[in-house]
């Protein structure tokens, strides 16, 4: 019984990462897989606060950022992710039906609906995507979206 607990205490400790709480999101994202993240520095929005999480397990590897203004209906949230368990065959252009051209020739797509807006390009070998809930008040001008898009390319 003695021998399967030690076994078992050996196993945790190699499979489970303890995450260390001093790091920032960046620190801990080099740590753990090989990218450099760029988040937007200029909104269309004042920011008044912002938070961040990351999931990296057997299945994804996702970076999410909030961004959140004064009013409580402006919320940008960048969320850049990766399947890593099976051939991910998904495209930017599977999340949108309006093609916009990003600062650096590639396409960015764009879908809205009536409380959410969707922009979604490709990012190093992630998939990205600006998603900004309006909550039914007024969505923001496409090419803001695409300004927000160009900054974390850069």
């Amino acid at each position: 019984m003695i021998a399967i607990i030690i076994m078992l205490t050996n196993v945790s400790g190699s499979i489970f990462k303890t995450v260390n709480k001093t790091k920032t999101l960046e620190q801990e994202t080099n740590s753990i897989v090989n990218i450099k993240i760029s988040e937007p520095s200029k909104f269309p929005f004042e920011i008044v606060s912002k938070s961040n999480e990351i999931i990296i397990d057997d299945k994804t590897h996702e970076f999410i950022y909030r961004y959140k203004g004064e009013n409580p209906e402006r919320e940008l949230v960048l969320i850049i992710d990766k399947i890593v368990y099976e051939n991910d065959n998904r495209s930017s252009s599977d999340y949108g039906t309006e093609e916009y051209e990003l600062a650096n020739g590639e396409a960015s797509y764009y879908l809205e609906n009536e409380d959410v807006q969707y922009l979604t390009f490709n990012y190093k070998e992630y998939l990205a995507r600006i998603v900004y809930d309006f909550q039914g008040k007024k969505p923001l001008n496409v090419q803001e979206l695409v300004k927000l898009a160009n900054q974390v390319i850069e």
